[in-house]
């Protein structure tokens, strides 16, 4: 009877194609980085065996194989090809003759805009943490943990009476006055719920879980008490 085994590691190596040495060994550089240190470098010859591939990349193109030291399971060899198809990417920049628009601010140069940002980092090879210039997920850290954090969900063992709630759609220009909603509806005793998922074809601004009436008298309630948030 046959018994399942785990599959045996594989050997990665790569076949790089390109009119210019000098993308030959950024590309390894490359693959180095993603794919781990490399154990045989092939020497570089030109590549005559057919031209279908000149009319996309050019004349007197040339060949090198690289293989990596590191066994690889086979399962992460779709991974692998999406990391080698990223490289690529990064490599026809390099060579791209594209003009890289910029901005002038204070006597300072800066590249304008998302993708000649991307081009400048690349070919000038600089590095940064994405993760501290990430200003999406600061203002999301803003706004639903300092300004507007959620209290506890009440559970079903709790002896506190059941609180009145309203749920708010994490859409449209909802979400952007999210702290100014919540501090509200919570300093009139409401507790703020939100959804997990977002629904992308509902476009209202609140569900209410309270009457027009229970609406009414609230907002008499913080006119005459005055609340101050």
């Amino acid at each position: 009877m046959a018994r399942p085994r785990a599959p045996q590691l594989i050997k990665l190596f790569c076949g790089l194609l390109s009119g210019d040495v000098d993308l030959l060994q950024r590309a390894r550089q490359l693959l180095r980085r993603r794919l781990g240190p490399t154990d045989l470098v092939s020497e570089i010859w030109p590549f005559e065996q057919t031209d279908y591939y000149a009319e996309e990349m050019g004349p007197d193109l040339k060949r090198q194989f690289v293989s990596f030291a590191r066994p690889t399971p086979p399962d992460a060899l779709a991974g692998t090809k999406h990391e080698t198809n990223a490289i690529e990417e990064d490599i026809v920049i390099l060579g791209t003759s594209r003009e890289i628009t910029t901005i002038k601010i204070s006597d300072k140069t800066y590249p304008f805009g998302g993708a000649c940002n991307r081009y400048t980092n690349i070919r000038q090879n600089l590095k940064y943490d994405v993760k501290e210039l990430d200003l999406v997920a600061l203002r999301q850290k803003l706004m639903y943990e300092k300004y507007a954090s959620l209290p506890p969900q009440s559970s079903a063992t709790d002896n506190k009476p059941p609180q009145k709630t309203i749920g708010i759609n994490k859409s449209l220009y909802t979400e952007t006055l999210y702290p100014l909603y919540y501090n509200f509806f919570t300093k009139l005793g409401l507790q703020v719920v939100l959804p997990e998922h977002i629904c992308s074809h509902l476009q209202l601004f609140f569900l209410l879980s309270l009457s027009l009436f229970d609406i009414h008298r609230l907002c008499l309630k913080f006119h005459f008490e005055k609340i101050l948030f």
